[in-house]
């Protein structure tokens, strides 16, 4: 055999083990210009938590997202870093549209109604997960809100508190735009 055959062979294996691979690429592989595509609404395990993205490990199946706090929708908060799974671990299944409560600018939140098989998988989800772990909900491909599960939430309604004013508008307009 020739060295030029081994080499062949070599690059040949090479290539196979490579496509053989079935890995979503990271924003990194892909260059900073090149976006990931948006996650499905839902709520989110959340896996890990970091302050920056390079601290968390995406395995397959999972992804890096971005948490920035909201304070109004025009106004930048601290980040945060969570690895989720690719798929929400509750659909924003709703029964009926996402509805604003509240006296502003202080006590306002976002009330959504999920139908019966996602208010199950809600009672289930938070049930392994209460004194244990937290969620991210995800509204419009974005990290809505990040939550310690402390008691299973039953009856499929969930409350999310608003930061500031404007912040749960912003999230219905996002919900009834993505249903529609």
């Amino acid at each position: 055999m020739t060295i030029r055959s081994l080499l062949v062979m070599l690059c040949l294996g090479l290539l196979a083990c490579s496509c053989s691979r079935k890995t979503e690429p990271t924003r990194k592989q892909l260059g900073r210009h090149v976006s990931m595509p948006s996650l499905p609404d839902g709520i989110y395990l959340v896996l890990g938590k970091a302050g920056t993205a390079s601290d968390l490990s995406a395995a397959e199946g999972t992804r890096v997202i971005e948490y920035e706090h909201p304070h109004d929708e025009d106004e930048q908060g601290p980040r945060e870093f969570f690895l989720v799974r690719q798929t929400p671990d509750v659909p924003m299944s709703l029964a009926a549209p996402a509805r604003v409560e509240g006296t502003p600018p202080d006590d306002i939140s976002l009330h959504l109604s999920f139908t019966p098989e996602a208010a199950e998988t809600l009672e289930r989800v938070t049930t392994e997960l209460a004194g244990k772990g937290g969620v991210a909900v995800l509204i419009g491909g974005k990290v809505a809100s990040a939550h310690k599960i402390r008691t299973p939430i039953t009856g499929g309604k969930l409350q999310i508190s608003c930061c500031g004013p404007g912040v749960c508008d912003h999230l219905r307009r996002q919900l009834a735009t993505v249903s529609d």
